[in-house]
């Protein structure tokens, strides 16, 4: 267990769609697996999901869920070269090659860990990727970091799938370890290795080799404002709801105030907010008595 980092199964396509020819590939022969039958191996020992049911759900041919063939990612794999597992369609370079598809680069994203040892996935292509958490954050982005493991959130995450391209989507199934400080020992390995090949192998791709969770240096764009993910309603009052909010770059927590429902005297421009306003709303989105406490 210690030693599988992640499976790739094909996502939301027939028998003969591009991701189920990527699994199919015999450059990507040695990552193949046949795992219907051994998928709890993902979860750890002590894992409550590792008594949760698994089967595959079919909808007119369109298989949404994890089983049948995939792609078995391991740290023994190790990186052809680069900062991480590779996915694209340079067959030189390429951990996991990919179809010859216009829009999908030769050197498309790649899996890594960051400082806080949290399984990650960075864009370095030219048209961006896509990654959705049970369907949340569905925002292309260019040289841009996804968390897929190792917190909280994508941990209680039921489906997390990559899309490279309209036609090419995975649905990425993270390990669970059993044995975390072991676990921990093979991504500190995986990273010494990688940085050892990244500036002399990746670097001559003239392609950004950062692994971090930090945007690119430069002018700022949209392409780089975080994605945000709503997770609990915190409190709800008369004028607006507090919700928990995650950055999938991150990893940090925030609470957003959304204002709703105000009357027509008070629909104000929230920079032009008297002080009384102001305080008529914080109000109403705070429990009573927090004033009091936070007062003494």
């Amino acid at each position: 267990m210690e030693g599988l980092i992640a499976r790739l199964y094909p996502y939301g396509e027939g028998e003969d769609g591009y991701a189920t020819r990527t699994v199919e590939k015999l450059e990507n022969s040695s990552l193949m697996v046949e795992v219907k039958k051994d998928l709890p191996e993902l979860y750890g020992r002590n894992s409550r999901e590792s008594t949760a049911p698994l089967s595959d759900v079919e909808d007119e041919g369109m298989k949404e869920t994890v089983g049948g063939k995939g792609l078995q990612l391991t740290f023994t794999h190790g990186s052809k070269a680069g900062p991480g597992l590779l996915l694209g369609t340079d067959k030189n370079t390429c951990d996991i090659l990919l179809p010859l598809m216009k829009g999908v680069s030769r050197c498309h994203c790649y899996l890594t860990f960051d400082k806080e040892r949290r399984l990650i996935l960075r864009d370095c292509s030219t048209n961006g990727t896509l990654v959705t958490h049970d369907g949340k954050g569905g925002k292309k982005r260019r040289h841009f970091t996804w968390i897929l493991g190792g917190h909280e959130v994508p941990d209680k995450t039921e489906t997390i799938v990559i899309q490279l391209h309209a036609a090419l989507r995975f649905q990425m199934v993270v390990a669970k370890p059993t044995f975390p400080h072991i676990y921990y020992e093979n991504i500190d390995d995986f990273l010494r290795e990688t940085a050892a090949t990244t500036d002399l192998q990746f670097g001559a791709l003239g392609i950004q080799s950062i692994a971090s969770t930090a945007a690119p240096s430069g002018t700022h764009t949209p392409n780089q404002e975080p994605i945000l993910l709503e997770q609990e309603t915190l409190s709800r009052g008369a004028y607006g709801v507090v919700t928990r909010v995650w950055d999938v770059s991150k990893g940090r927590e925030y609470a957003s105030k959304r204002f709703t429902d105000l009357r027509e005297s008070d629909r104000v421009h929230t920079t032009e907010l008297s002080l009384t306003a102001c305080a008529r709303i914080l109000k109403s989105l705070i429990p009573e008595g927090a004033l009091q406490q936070f007062a003494t």
